[in-house]
């Protein structure tokens, strides 16, 4: 009886665990102007083509602090022919100005080299947050897209925000 209460306890422990961020447990949400459609956690507030950006996409609230992790996914059109490597220069500049900001890591996308990231802190109303920015280049697009959380709760989010951009396909 013991075994069963343990080798129950072990599944109920495993499935909380991985089943968080599992992809069939996203919804998806197409662009079909920008070219693309992506997955998104099924409990997250989905906002498209709001403030100026494509998508916005709000957990929901887990900490007591004013700050929830979110999604922004903005396009921009590759007018000049841009490479990959052109547009990552232009982020780490752009992070290199914010006030208190500070880049982790700078590395192509474990899941496909297409796909270049950076990972850097900033703070923003007071609250210090982990942002790491995934840049696209298809065709004649720029897909920037960019996950924040706190650094406090980062590692638990990462997982997620990699499962996001595996669910990202082109139209």
């Amino acid at each position: 009886m013991k075994k069963l209460f343990l080798l129950l306890f072990i599944f109920i422990s495993i499935s909380l665990v991985y089943g968080q961020t599992d992809l069939n447990e996203f919804k998806r949400i197409q662009f079909i102007n920008e070219g693309f459609s992506i997955g998104i956690p099924q409990n997250w507030e989905v906002m498209k083509n709001a403030y100026g950006k494509v998508l916005i996409a709000i957990s929901p609230k887990e900490h007591d602090n004013d700050f929830t992790e979110n999604i922004i996914i903005d396009v921009i059109l590759n007018k000049n022919n841009g490479k990959i490597n052109d547009y990552k220069r232009i982020m780490i500049e752009e992070v290199k100005e914010m006030q208190y900001s500070e880049i982790i890591l700078i590395q192509k996308f474990k899941h496909n080299q297409n796909i270049e990231t950076i990972t850097y802190d900033y703070i923003q109303n007071g609250i210090k947050i982990r942002q790491i920015s995934y840049i696209i280049l298809w065709n004649d697009k720029v897909y920037l897209i960019m996950c924040a959380s706190t650094p406090a709760s980062f590692d638990n989010y990462i997982k997620t925000f990699d499962n996001i951009i595996l669910s990202f396909k082109y139209m």
